[in-house]
């Protein structure tokens, strides 16, 4: 495993309250993802003992967007409890599915900084 981390931006701004995954487009290699900070930094973990970084190949970026703290806490206490709702995505839709996305990023045998450049909604 080769350390991945980067920034993630929505039309120049830092990504928040996403997940960004790398699926491999070979399939004996893991599925590596990492959340996003309000920073919009993410570092990767690989399969499912959540070993850091990931395997070097080539990989198509999938990004889900998370419930806020806020949405989450607000649900808490009104007592609605239930499933979390599903977050409006604040990135272009294709971006959210490995069969549509137009981001492909190769990870490298040594430490790798991959920033993630995201257009806006129109």
């Amino acid at each position: 495993m080769y350390g991945v981390s980067g920034k993630v931006t929505i039309d120049g701004e830092p990504a928040k309250n996403v997940q960004v995954t790398f699926m491999p487009t070979d399939a004996t290699l893991p599925v590596a993802s990492g959340n996003v900070d309000a920073a919009g930094n993410y570092v990767l973990v690989s399969g499912v003992d959540n070993r850091k970084g990931a395997a070097a190949g080539s990989y198509k970026v999938v990004l889900s967007q998370l419930e806020s703290l806020e949405d989450a806490e607000s649900r808490y206490s009104s007592g609605k409890g239930g499933p979390p709702p599903v977050p409006k995505a604040s990135f272009p839709k294709e971006y959210a599915s490995v069969e549509t996305t137009p981001k492909q990023v190769d990870v490298l045998a040594k430490p790798n900084t991959i920033d993630l450049e995201i257009p806006g909604l129109k």
